[in-house]
Protein backbone atom coordinates (compact mmCIF):
# COMPACT_ATOMS: atom_id res chain seq x y z
CA UNK A 1 0.00 0.00 0.00
CA UNK A 2 1.09 3.62 -0.96
CA UNK A 3 -0.76 6.35 1.04
CA UNK A 4 -0.85 10.17 -0.26
CA UNK A 5 -1.21 13.17 1.93
CA UNK A 6 -1.59 16.95 -0.11
CA UNK A 7 1.83 18.96 0.63
CA UNK A 8 2.85 21.99 2.18
CA UNK A 9 1.84 23.93 -0.47
CA UNK A 10 -1.67 24.48 -1.34
CA UNK A 11 -3.10 24.49 -4.98
CA UNK A 12 -4.65 27.94 -6.20
CA UNK A 13 -6.19 26.40 -9.10
CA UNK A 14 -5.62 24.19 -12.22
CA UNK A 15 -4.19 26.02 -15.54
CA UNK A 16 -2.61 24.87 -18.47
CA UNK A 17 -2.74 21.90 -21.83
CA UNK A 18 -3.18 18.29 -21.02
CA UNK A 19 -3.14 14.91 -22.68
CA UNK A 20 -4.82 11.93 -21.07
CA UNK A 21 -3.62 8.51 -21.03
CA UNK A 22 -4.42 6.29 -24.27
CA UNK A 23 -7.75 4.53 -23.81
CA UNK A 24 -7.49 1.54 -21.48
CA UNK A 25 -10.93 0.30 -23.30
CA UNK A 26 -9.94 0.80 -27.00
CA UNK A 27 -6.46 -0.75 -25.87
CA UNK A 28 -7.73 -3.60 -24.66
CA UNK A 29 -9.71 -4.46 -27.75
CA UNK A 30 -7.01 -3.60 -30.30
CA UNK A 31 -4.71 -6.37 -28.16
CA UNK A 32 -7.19 -8.50 -29.02
CA UNK A 33 -8.14 -8.31 -32.17
CA UNK A 34 -4.70 -8.35 -33.17
CA UNK A 35 -3.82 -11.32 -31.54
CA UNK A 36 -6.76 -12.80 -33.69
CA UNK A 37 -5.78 -11.57 -37.39
CA UNK A 38 -2.79 -13.12 -38.90
CA UNK A 39 0.11 -11.01 -39.51
CA UNK A 40 1.88 -8.14 -37.84
CA UNK A 41 -0.70 -5.93 -36.10
CA UNK A 42 1.31 -2.17 -34.65
CA UNK A 43 -0.59 0.06 -31.78
CA UNK A 44 0.26 3.04 -31.49
CA UNK A 45 -0.04 5.15 -27.94
CA UNK A 46 -1.56 2.18 -26.15
CA UNK A 47 -2.22 2.60 -22.48
CA UNK A 48 0.23 0.39 -20.24
CA UNK A 49 -1.38 -0.64 -17.12
CA UNK A 50 -2.02 -3.46 -15.20
CA UNK A 51 -5.51 -4.34 -16.91
CA UNK A 52 -3.87 -3.75 -20.58
CA UNK A 53 -0.53 -5.88 -19.09
CA UNK A 54 -2.96 -8.45 -17.92
CA UNK A 55 -4.41 -8.43 -21.43
CA UNK A 56 -0.94 -9.16 -23.17
CA UNK A 57 -0.24 -11.58 -20.44
CA UNK A 58 -3.41 -13.58 -21.20
CA UNK A 59 -2.84 -13.00 -25.40
CA UNK A 60 1.28 -14.58 -25.09
CA UNK A 61 -0.17 -17.62 -23.14
CA UNK A 62 -2.27 -18.33 -26.31
CA UNK A 63 0.58 -18.34 -28.30
CA UNK A 64 1.00 -14.58 -29.27
CA UNK A 65 4.43 -12.80 -29.98
CA UNK A 66 4.14 -9.14 -28.56
CA UNK A 67 6.67 -6.77 -27.75
CA UNK A 68 6.71 -3.17 -27.15
CA UNK A 69 9.06 0.06 -27.05
CA UNK A 70 8.69 3.65 -27.35
CA UNK A 71 6.78 4.03 -30.56
CA UNK A 72 3.92 1.69 -29.78
CA UNK A 73 3.36 -1.88 -29.38
CA UNK A 74 3.93 -4.83 -32.03
CA UNK A 75 1.58 -7.53 -32.41
CA UNK A 76 2.50 -10.84 -34.67
CA UNK A 77 -0.28 -14.06 -34.90
CA UNK A 78 -0.93 -16.45 -36.67
CA UNK A 79 -4.55 -15.70 -35.91
CA UNK A 80 -7.20 -16.98 -33.91
CA UNK A 81 -7.45 -20.23 -35.65
CA UNK A 82 -3.76 -21.21 -34.51
CA UNK A 83 -4.22 -20.28 -30.51
CA UNK A 84 -2.37 -22.92 -28.61
CA UNK A 85 -3.78 -23.78 -25.31
CA UNK A 86 -2.20 -22.36 -22.30
CA UNK A 87 0.02 -24.33 -20.27
CA UNK A 88 -1.82 -22.95 -16.83
CA UNK A 89 -4.39 -20.46 -15.59
CA UNK A 90 -4.97 -17.57 -17.49
CA UNK A 91 -4.75 -14.97 -14.53
CA UNK A 92 -7.04 -11.79 -15.62
CA UNK A 93 -5.95 -10.06 -12.02
CA UNK A 94 -8.39 -7.12 -11.51
CA UNK A 95 -9.29 -6.36 -15.51
CA UNK A 96 -12.66 -7.34 -15.47
CA UNK A 97 -12.74 -6.33 -19.49
CA UNK A 98 -10.18 -8.92 -20.10
CA UNK A 99 -11.95 -11.64 -18.76
CA UNK A 100 -15.36 -11.28 -20.26
CA UNK A 101 -13.95 -10.49 -23.75
CA UNK A 102 -11.39 -13.21 -23.35
CA UNK A 103 -14.43 -15.81 -22.53
CA UNK A 104 -16.16 -14.69 -26.10
CA UNK A 105 -12.35 -15.01 -27.70
CA UNK A 106 -12.36 -18.77 -25.96
CA UNK A 107 -15.96 -20.07 -26.52
CA UNK A 108 -14.81 -21.71 -29.96
CA UNK A 109 -11.50 -22.80 -29.27
CA UNK A 110 -10.81 -26.53 -29.30
CA UNK A 111 -8.64 -26.53 -26.50
CA UNK A 112 -9.71 -26.13 -22.25
CA UNK A 113 -8.89 -22.46 -21.12
CA UNK A 114 -9.16 -21.70 -17.52
CA UNK A 115 -9.87 -17.86 -16.50
CA UNK A 116 -9.55 -16.61 -12.94
CA UNK A 117 -8.92 -13.04 -11.72
CA UNK A 118 -7.28 -11.47 -7.56
CA UNK A 119 -10.25 -11.22 -4.59
CA UNK A 120 -12.21 -8.66 -6.76
CA UNK A 121 -12.48 -9.74 -9.84
CA UNK A 122 -13.73 -13.48 -8.46
CA UNK A 123 -16.40 -11.69 -6.72
CA UNK A 124 -17.81 -9.68 -10.14
CA UNK A 125 -20.75 -11.32 -12.32
CA UNK A 126 -19.91 -13.87 -15.04
CA UNK A 127 -22.97 -15.13 -15.97
CA UNK A 128 -24.02 -12.00 -17.93
CA UNK A 129 -21.32 -13.18 -20.43
CA UNK A 130 -21.30 -16.90 -19.89
CA UNK A 131 -25.21 -17.44 -20.19
CA UNK A 132 -25.28 -15.73 -23.99
CA UNK A 133 -22.21 -17.73 -25.34
CA UNK A 134 -23.44 -20.78 -23.85
CA UNK A 135 -26.41 -19.99 -26.55
CA UNK A 136 -23.99 -19.86 -28.89
CA UNK A 137 -22.76 -23.36 -28.02
CA UNK A 138 -19.72 -22.56 -26.10
CA UNK A 139 -18.92 -25.25 -23.16
CA UNK A 140 -18.34 -22.95 -20.06
CA UNK A 141 -18.77 -24.10 -16.58
CA UNK A 142 -16.95 -22.76 -13.08
CA UNK A 143 -17.97 -21.38 -9.69
CA UNK A 144 -21.64 -20.70 -8.93
CA UNK A 145 -22.18 -22.16 -12.66
CA UNK A 146 -20.03 -20.13 -14.59
CA UNK A 147 -21.57 -17.32 -12.80
CA UNK A 148 -18.30 -16.08 -10.84
CA UNK A 149 -14.41 -16.86 -11.45
CA UNK A 150 -12.71 -19.36 -11.59
CA UNK A 151 -14.68 -20.13 -15.04
CA UNK A 152 -13.31 -22.99 -17.08
CA UNK A 153 -13.88 -22.64 -20.97
CA UNK A 154 -13.47 -26.33 -22.72
CA UNK A 155 -13.90 -27.39 -26.36
CA UNK A 156 -17.03 -27.36 -28.56
CA UNK A 157 -18.30 -27.58 -31.91
CA UNK A 158 -21.07 -25.34 -32.20
CA UNK A 159 -21.17 -25.82 -35.84
CA UNK A 160 -23.19 -29.05 -35.38
CA UNK A 161 -26.83 -29.23 -35.32
CA UNK A 162 -26.27 -31.83 -31.99
CA UNK A 163 -24.12 -28.88 -29.81
CA UNK A 164 -26.74 -25.68 -31.09
CA UNK A 165 -29.25 -28.56 -29.53
CA UNK A 166 -27.18 -28.90 -26.64
CA UNK A 167 -26.30 -25.44 -26.14
CA UNK A 168 -29.81 -24.34 -26.43
CA UNK A 169 -30.34 -27.23 -23.61
CA UNK A 170 -27.94 -25.74 -21.26
CA UNK A 171 -28.61 -22.60 -21.13
CA UNK A 172 -32.62 -22.87 -20.60
CA UNK A 173 -31.24 -24.90 -17.59
CA UNK A 174 -28.97 -22.17 -16.49
CA UNK A 175 -31.85 -19.38 -17.34
CA UNK A 176 -34.22 -20.66 -15.03
CA UNK A 177 -32.08 -20.10 -11.90
CA UNK A 178 -30.32 -16.97 -13.33
CA UNK A 179 -30.55 -13.71 -11.00
CA UNK A 180 -31.23 -11.87 -14.66
CA UNK A 181 -34.55 -14.32 -15.63
CA UNK A 182 -36.18 -11.98 -17.63
CA UNK A 183 -33.09 -11.22 -19.24
CA UNK A 184 -32.00 -15.06 -19.99
CA UNK A 185 -35.66 -16.12 -20.96
CA UNK A 186 -35.26 -13.77 -23.79
CA UNK A 187 -32.17 -14.42 -25.06
CA UNK A 188 -32.75 -18.20 -25.00
CA UNK A 189 -35.89 -17.79 -26.71
CA UNK A 190 -33.83 -15.74 -29.35
CA UNK A 191 -31.21 -18.45 -29.26
CA UNK A 192 -33.70 -21.03 -29.74
CA UNK A 193 -35.51 -19.61 -33.10
CA UNK A 194 -31.95 -18.99 -34.29
CA UNK A 195 -30.25 -22.65 -33.89
CA UNK A 196 -33.35 -23.97 -35.45
CA UNK A 197 -32.75 -21.80 -38.52
CA UNK A 198 -29.36 -22.57 -38.74
CA UNK A 199 -29.82 -26.70 -38.74
CA UNK A 200 -32.07 -26.01 -42.19
CA UNK A 201 -29.64 -23.63 -44.10
CA UNK A 202 -26.36 -22.72 -44.25
CA UNK A 203 -26.44 -18.99 -44.70
CA UNK A 204 -28.51 -19.09 -41.20
CA UNK A 205 -28.42 -16.37 -38.95
CA UNK A 206 -26.97 -16.89 -34.81
CA UNK A 207 -29.02 -14.07 -32.76
CA UNK A 208 -28.37 -13.16 -29.20
CA UNK A 209 -30.84 -10.68 -28.22
CA UNK A 210 -29.88 -8.53 -25.11
CA UNK A 211 -32.50 -6.30 -23.33
CA UNK A 212 -31.98 -6.36 -20.26
CA UNK A 213 -31.53 -3.50 -17.72
CA UNK A 214 -27.98 -2.83 -17.69
CA UNK A 215 -26.48 -1.99 -21.11
CA UNK A 216 -23.46 -4.08 -21.49
CA UNK A 217 -20.06 -3.37 -23.76
CA UNK A 218 -18.55 -6.04 -22.23
CA UNK A 219 -21.08 -8.88 -22.87
CA UNK A 220 -21.53 -7.53 -26.68
CA UNK A 221 -17.98 -7.50 -27.21
CA UNK A 222 -17.89 -10.55 -26.10
CA UNK A 223 -20.81 -12.11 -28.56
CA UNK A 224 -19.16 -10.51 -31.66
CA UNK A 225 -15.89 -11.93 -31.11
CA UNK A 226 -16.88 -15.11 -30.63
CA UNK A 227 -19.28 -14.81 -33.75
CA UNK A 228 -16.45 -13.75 -36.04
CA UNK A 229 -15.24 -17.11 -35.45
CA UNK A 230 -18.34 -19.13 -36.36
CA UNK A 231 -19.59 -20.18 -39.82
CA UNK A 232 -22.64 -18.16 -40.57
CA UNK A 233 -23.61 -15.13 -39.04
CA UNK A 234 -23.75 -13.47 -35.90
CA UNK A 235 -26.68 -10.86 -34.78
CA UNK A 236 -26.32 -8.73 -31.47
CA UNK A 237 -29.41 -6.50 -30.70
CA UNK A 238 -29.55 -3.65 -28.47
CA UNK A 239 -31.96 -1.36 -27.87
CA UNK A 240 -31.43 1.93 -29.34
CA UNK A 241 -29.62 4.74 -27.64
CA UNK A 242 -28.73 2.26 -24.36
CA UNK A 243 -25.45 4.01 -24.27
CA UNK A 244 -23.18 0.83 -24.64
CA UNK A 245 -19.66 1.08 -25.83
CA UNK A 246 -19.51 0.95 -29.14
CA UNK A 247 -15.88 0.45 -29.78
CA UNK A 248 -15.21 -3.05 -30.89
CA UNK A 249 -17.42 -2.70 -33.73
CA UNK A 250 -15.80 0.30 -34.75
CA UNK A 251 -12.88 -1.46 -34.69
CA UNK A 252 -13.86 -4.83 -36.45
CA UNK A 253 -14.03 -3.72 -39.57
CA UNK A 254 -10.27 -2.57 -40.19
CA UNK A 255 -8.68 -5.99 -39.49
CA UNK A 256 -11.06 -7.17 -42.15
CA UNK A 257 -14.26 -8.37 -40.21
CA UNK A 258 -17.37 -8.58 -42.29
CA UNK A 259 -19.78 -5.91 -40.05
CA UNK A 260 -23.06 -4.16 -40.56
CA UNK A 261 -25.34 -1.44 -38.70
CA UNK A 262 -28.33 -0.83 -38.46
CA UNK A 263 -30.74 0.97 -35.96
CA UNK A 264 -34.25 0.48 -35.26
CA UNK A 265 -34.94 -1.85 -38.57
CA UNK A 266 -34.13 -5.01 -36.53
CA UNK A 267 -33.76 -8.26 -37.69
CA UNK A 268 -37.01 -10.54 -39.81
CA UNK A 269 -37.75 -13.54 -37.94
CA UNK A 270 -34.93 -13.09 -34.45
CA UNK A 271 -37.73 -13.91 -32.77
CA UNK A 272 -39.55 -17.04 -32.72
CA UNK A 273 -43.70 -17.83 -32.65
CA UNK A 274 -44.84 -14.37 -33.67
CA UNK A 275 -43.60 -12.60 -30.63
CA UNK A 276 -42.67 -8.87 -30.01
CA UNK A 277 -41.10 -6.71 -33.00
CA UNK A 278 -37.72 -5.78 -33.25
CA UNK A 279 -37.99 -2.05 -33.97
CA UNK A 280 -36.16 0.74 -31.76
CA UNK A 281 -33.25 -2.15 -31.45
CA UNK A 282 -29.68 -1.31 -33.00
CA UNK A 283 -28.62 -4.31 -35.15
CA UNK A 284 -24.56 -5.39 -35.27
CA UNK A 285 -24.37 -8.71 -37.96
CA UNK A 286 -20.92 -10.55 -37.71
CA UNK A 287 -20.09 -12.74 -40.89
CA UNK A 288 -17.80 -15.49 -39.61
CA UNK A 289 -15.09 -18.16 -40.18
CA UNK A 290 -12.99 -15.76 -42.36
CA UNK A 291 -9.15 -15.10 -41.21
CA UNK A 292 -8.95 -11.06 -39.75
CA UNK A 293 -6.01 -9.41 -41.30
CA UNK A 294 -3.28 -7.54 -38.99
CA UNK A 295 -3.45 -3.80 -39.08
CA UNK A 296 -2.13 -0.49 -37.61
CA UNK A 297 -4.57 1.56 -35.15
CA UNK A 298 -4.00 4.96 -32.98
CA UNK A 299 -5.43 4.72 -29.64
CA UNK A 300 -6.78 8.10 -29.04
CA UNK A 301 -6.64 9.62 -25.29
CA UNK A 302 -8.83 8.09 -22.42
CA UNK A 303 -11.55 10.19 -22.02
CA UNK A 304 -12.73 8.40 -18.30
CA UNK A 305 -9.33 9.74 -17.42
CA UNK A 306 -9.71 12.98 -18.79
CA UNK A 307 -12.66 13.56 -16.92
CA UNK A 308 -10.78 13.61 -13.78
CA UNK A 309 -8.91 16.67 -14.81
CA UNK A 310 -11.95 18.28 -15.80
CA UNK A 311 -14.15 17.82 -12.85
CA UNK A 312 -10.73 19.31 -10.45
CA UNK A 313 -11.11 22.28 -12.65
CA UNK A 314 -14.76 23.06 -10.82
CA UNK A 315 -12.50 22.40 -7.18
CA UNK A 316 -10.46 25.74 -7.54
CA UNK A 317 -11.78 29.03 -8.27
CA UNK A 318 -9.46 30.52 -11.44
CA UNK A 319 -8.50 27.20 -13.15
CA UNK A 320 -9.01 26.87 -17.02
CA UNK A 321 -7.36 23.99 -18.71
CA UNK A 322 -7.68 22.08 -22.11
CA UNK A 323 -7.55 19.23 -23.00
CA UNK A 324 -5.84 17.50 -25.96
CA UNK A 325 -5.83 14.57 -28.17
CA UNK A 326 -9.17 12.73 -26.19
CA UNK A 327 -11.33 10.50 -27.38
CA UNK A 328 -14.94 11.65 -28.03
CA UNK A 329 -16.86 8.92 -28.98
CA UNK A 330 -20.54 9.84 -28.23
CA UNK A 331 -21.35 6.70 -26.35
CA UNK A 332 -18.37 8.04 -23.75
CA UNK A 333 -19.12 11.76 -23.26
CA UNK A 334 -21.85 11.35 -20.92
CA UNK A 335 -20.31 13.29 -18.32
CA UNK A 336 -19.67 16.03 -20.33
CA UNK A 337 -23.49 16.41 -20.74
CA UNK A 338 -23.58 16.35 -17.41
CA UNK A 339 -21.36 19.38 -16.66
CA UNK A 340 -23.30 21.51 -19.29
CA UNK A 341 -26.59 20.53 -17.34
CA UNK A 342 -25.48 21.22 -14.19
CA UNK A 343 -23.80 24.99 -15.73
CA UNK A 344 -19.94 23.95 -16.75
CA UNK A 345 -18.47 26.43 -18.98
CA UNK A 346 -17.05 23.76 -21.19
CA UNK A 347 -16.98 23.34 -24.80
CA UNK A 348 -15.24 20.40 -26.98
CA UNK A 349 -14.66 19.73 -30.45
CA UNK A 350 -13.44 16.68 -32.98
CA UNK A 351 -11.04 17.02 -35.27
CA UNK A 352 -10.06 14.09 -36.18
CA UNK A 353 -12.40 10.61 -36.95
CA UNK A 354 -10.55 7.97 -38.31
CA UNK A 355 -11.19 4.98 -35.82
CA UNK A 356 -12.77 6.85 -33.39
CA UNK A 357 -13.58 10.65 -32.83
CA UNK A 358 -11.33 12.54 -30.67
CA UNK A 359 -10.38 16.27 -30.25
CA UNK A 360 -9.97 18.72 -27.26
CA UNK A 361 -12.02 20.05 -24.61
CA UNK A 362 -12.17 23.38 -22.93
CA UNK A 363 -13.36 24.15 -19.39
CA UNK A 364 -13.13 26.51 -16.96
CA UNK A 365 -14.38 26.67 -13.52
CA UNK A 366 -17.58 28.08 -12.39
CA UNK A 367 -20.16 27.11 -10.03
CA UNK A 368 -22.10 24.43 -10.30
CA UNK A 369 -25.83 23.56 -9.33
CA UNK A 370 -26.98 20.30 -8.81
CA UNK A 371 -28.69 17.39 -11.21
CA UNK A 372 -30.66 14.85 -11.61
CA UNK A 373 -29.03 11.96 -13.74
CA UNK A 374 -31.26 9.74 -15.50
CA UNK A 375 -30.49 5.40 -15.04
CA UNK A 376 -29.63 5.90 -18.65
CA UNK A 377 -27.38 8.33 -18.17
CA UNK A 378 -25.57 6.74 -15.52
CA UNK A 379 -25.02 3.62 -18.24
CA UNK A 380 -22.88 6.05 -20.17
CA UNK A 381 -20.76 7.21 -17.12
CA UNK A 382 -20.12 4.73 -14.88
CA UNK A 383 -16.46 5.31 -14.62
CA UNK A 384 -17.36 9.09 -13.66
CA UNK A 385 -19.97 8.62 -11.14
CA UNK A 386 -17.85 8.67 -8.49
CA UNK A 387 -16.41 11.99 -9.79
CA UNK A 388 -19.58 13.27 -10.38
CA UNK A 389 -20.13 12.45 -6.50
CA UNK A 390 -17.18 14.12 -5.55
CA UNK A 391 -18.69 17.31 -6.89
CA UNK A 392 -21.12 17.56 -4.08
CA UNK A 393 -18.71 19.43 -2.10
CA UNK A 394 -19.11 22.09 -4.10
CA UNK A 395 -22.18 21.92 -5.70
CA UNK A 396 -25.19 24.29 -4.79
CA UNK A 397 -28.23 21.65 -4.93
CA UNK A 398 -28.69 18.37 -4.42
CA UNK A 399 -27.27 15.68 -7.05
CA UNK A 400 -28.90 13.03 -7.43
CA UNK A 401 -28.34 9.71 -9.42
CA UNK A 402 -31.20 6.92 -10.49
CA UNK A 403 -30.21 3.24 -11.60
CA UNK A 404 -26.80 2.48 -9.39
CA UNK A 405 -27.21 -0.77 -9.15
CA UNK A 406 -24.36 -1.12 -11.89
CA UNK A 407 -21.75 0.84 -9.76
CA UNK A 408 -22.10 -1.70 -6.48
CA UNK A 409 -20.45 -4.40 -9.09
CA UNK A 410 -17.42 -2.55 -10.34
CA UNK A 411 -13.41 -2.77 -8.67
CA UNK A 412 -15.54 -1.63 -4.98
CA UNK A 413 -18.97 -1.04 -4.55
CA UNK A 414 -18.30 2.91 -5.62
CA UNK A 415 -21.89 3.82 -4.14
CA UNK A 416 -20.58 2.62 -0.76
CA UNK A 417 -17.12 3.67 -1.20
CA UNK A 418 -18.06 7.18 -2.11
CA UNK A 419 -20.72 7.60 0.68
CA UNK A 420 -17.88 6.49 3.15
CA UNK A 421 -15.57 9.30 2.21
CA UNK A 422 -17.85 11.79 1.81
CA UNK A 423 -19.67 11.79 5.08
CA UNK A 424 -16.06 12.32 6.25
CA UNK A 425 -15.82 15.41 4.33
CA UNK A 426 -19.57 16.87 5.53
CA UNK A 427 -21.78 15.30 2.69
CA UNK A 428 -24.49 13.77 3.52
CA UNK A 429 -26.69 11.66 1.42
CA UNK A 430 -29.86 9.65 0.89
CA UNK A 431 -30.80 6.84 -1.14
CA UNK A 432 -33.67 5.05 -1.63
CA UNK A 433 -34.85 1.84 -2.15
CA UNK A 434 -36.81 0.20 -5.02
CA UNK A 435 -38.53 -2.93 -3.49
CA UNK A 436 -38.75 -1.17 0.15
CA UNK A 437 -40.07 1.62 -0.85
CA UNK A 438 -38.40 3.65 2.04
CA UNK A 439 -35.50 6.13 2.53
CA UNK A 440 -32.31 6.14 5.14
CA UNK A 441 -28.73 7.20 5.01
CA UNK A 442 -26.77 4.37 5.81
CA UNK A 443 -27.52 1.95 2.56
CA UNK A 444 -27.80 -1.10 4.72
CA UNK A 445 -31.53 -2.34 4.76
CA UNK A 446 -30.77 -5.35 2.17
CA UNK A 447 -33.20 -3.65 -0.33
CA UNK A 448 -31.95 -2.54 -3.46
CA UNK A 449 -31.20 0.55 -3.69
CA UNK A 450 -32.56 2.46 -6.72
CA UNK A 451 -31.08 5.84 -6.36
CA UNK A 452 -29.15 8.11 -4.21
CA UNK A 453 -29.16 12.00 -3.77
CA UNK A 454 -26.14 13.71 -2.67
CA UNK A 455 -26.58 17.17 -0.51
CA UNK A 456 -24.92 20.19 -0.49
CA UNK A 457 -22.55 20.73 2.19
CA UNK A 458 -23.53 23.01 4.72
CA UNK A 459 -23.15 27.25 4.51
CA UNK A 460 -22.54 29.79 7.31
CA UNK A 461 -22.10 33.21 5.75
CA UNK A 462 -22.33 31.98 2.30
CA UNK A 463 -18.91 30.00 2.74
CA UNK A 464 -18.84 26.10 3.23
CA UNK A 465 -18.53 24.63 6.21
CA UNK A 466 -14.79 23.03 7.16
CA UNK A 467 -14.01 19.45 7.90
CA UNK A 468 -16.16 18.07 10.94
CA UNK A 469 -13.14 17.46 13.41
CA UNK A 470 -9.70 18.50 13.22
CA UNK A 471 -8.11 15.06 13.59
CA UNK A 472 -6.32 13.42 10.33
CA UNK A 473 -9.38 12.25 7.98
CA UNK A 474 -8.53 9.07 6.07
CA UNK A 475 -9.80 8.62 3.42
CA UNK A 476 -10.28 4.78 2.04
CA UNK A 477 -9.87 3.99 -1.84
CA UNK A 478 -10.78 0.26 -1.48
CA UNK A 479 -8.83 -0.80 -3.87
CA UNK A 480 -10.25 0.99 -6.94
CA UNK A 481 -8.02 3.05 -9.25
CA UNK A 482 -11.67 5.76 -9.59
CA UNK A 483 -12.07 5.93 -5.99
CA UNK A 484 -8.10 6.79 -5.71
CA UNK A 485 -8.75 9.33 -8.36
CA UNK A 486 -11.07 11.00 -5.98
CA UNK A 487 -9.60 10.57 -3.32
CA UNK A 488 -6.34 12.79 -4.21
CA UNK A 489 -8.41 15.71 -5.37
CA UNK A 490 -10.36 15.52 -2.50
CA UNK A 491 -6.80 15.39 -0.58
CA UNK A 492 -5.80 18.60 -2.47
CA UNK A 493 -9.02 20.38 -2.18
CA UNK A 494 -9.27 20.35 1.46
CA UNK A 495 -5.47 19.79 2.19
CA UNK A 496 -5.71 19.91 6.30
CA UNK A 497 -5.99 16.96 7.79
CA UNK A 498 -6.67 14.49 5.29
CA UNK A 499 -5.21 11.89 3.82
CA UNK A 500 -5.55 8.56 1.73
CA UNK A 501 -4.92 4.88 2.55
CA UNK A 502 -3.76 3.68 -0.87
CA UNK A 503 -2.77 4.95 -3.97
CA UNK A 504 -1.82 2.21 -5.60
CA UNK A 505 -4.68 1.22 -7.59
CA UNK A 506 -4.01 3.93 -9.86
CA UNK A 507 -1.46 1.66 -11.85
CA UNK A 508 -4.57 -0.28 -12.95
CA UNK A 509 -5.59 2.63 -15.70
CA UNK A 510 -3.42 5.62 -15.28
CA UNK A 511 -0.11 5.34 -13.43
CA UNK A 512 1.09 8.54 -14.65
CA UNK A 513 -2.40 10.34 -12.66
CA UNK A 514 -0.28 12.27 -10.13
CA UNK A 515 2.76 13.53 -12.40
CA UNK A 516 0.29 15.03 -14.95
CA UNK A 517 -2.04 16.89 -12.46
CA UNK A 518 0.97 18.56 -11.48
CA UNK A 519 1.91 19.88 -14.19
CA UNK A 520 -1.79 21.66 -14.17
CA UNK A 521 -1.44 22.89 -10.94
CA UNK A 522 -0.57 26.39 -9.76
CA UNK A 523 0.25 27.11 -5.66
Amino acid sequence: MLGFQAGSKRTRFLRGIIMPAPDKSITHRALILSSMSVGSSFIVNPLVSKDTTATMDALRALGVQISQNQMGTTVVSSGYQHFTEPRGVIDCCNSGTTARLLAGVLAPSAFTTVLTGDDSLRGRPMGRVSTPLRALGANIFGRSDATRLPMCIAPHSAHSAHSAHSAHSAHSAHSAHSAHSAHSAHTAHSAHSAHSARNSSPEATTTIVLRGEVPSAQVKSAILLAGIQLDGKTVYEEPVGHGSRDHTERMLPIYGADVSISDGAGVAGGVAGGGAGTSGLRVITVSGGAPLVGTGVHIPGDISSASFFIGAVFLWSGSSIKVQGVGLNPTRIGFLDILVRMGADLSYEIVGDSLEPSGFIDVEHCELSGVDVSPLEVSAMVDEIPLLMMLSVVASSPITIRGIGELRLKESDRIKSMVSNLAKVGVESEFFYDSAGTSGTSGTSGSVCESIVLHPRRREGGAFVGLPSSSTVVLESYHDHRIAMVNILLAKYFHDNIAVDDITPLEVSFPGFLQKLSTLERS
